[in-house]
């Protein structure tokens, strides 16, 4: 499967990927986080939406030992990145 777009992110905090439907593709992990860094994905339009959106997925970027982590799972609204806690780690989202 291809994929039309990607977001790159490397900092602390929600990141609005996509609006609308579509496909979470691939996460590529280009440096891991430390201190309890995580990347969760949610299924929302909107960065304030992801307190009741759907998780797609919740990555431990400290102890991760391969990558990319392929999905290819629909999203119905949207899709939210949100880099927490500790040391940011740097991934980059497949989307399409």
């Amino acid at each position: 499967m291809g994929f039309s777009g990607s977001t790159h992110i490397a900092a602390i905090g929600p990141v609005l990927c996509k609006v609308g439907m579509g496909q979470l593709v691939s996460v590529s992990v280009n440096r891991k986080g430390l201190n309890g860094n995580t990347l969760t994905l949610y299924d929302s339009a909107t960065i304030a939406g992801i307190g009741q959106a759907k998780v797609l997925a919740l990555i431990d970027l400290v102890n991760l030992t391969s990558t990319p982590l392929i999905y290819n799972v629909i999203v119905a609204n949207g899709l939210v990145a949100d880099l927490e806690n500790g040391t940011p780690g740097d991934v980059t989202i497949a989307w399409d």
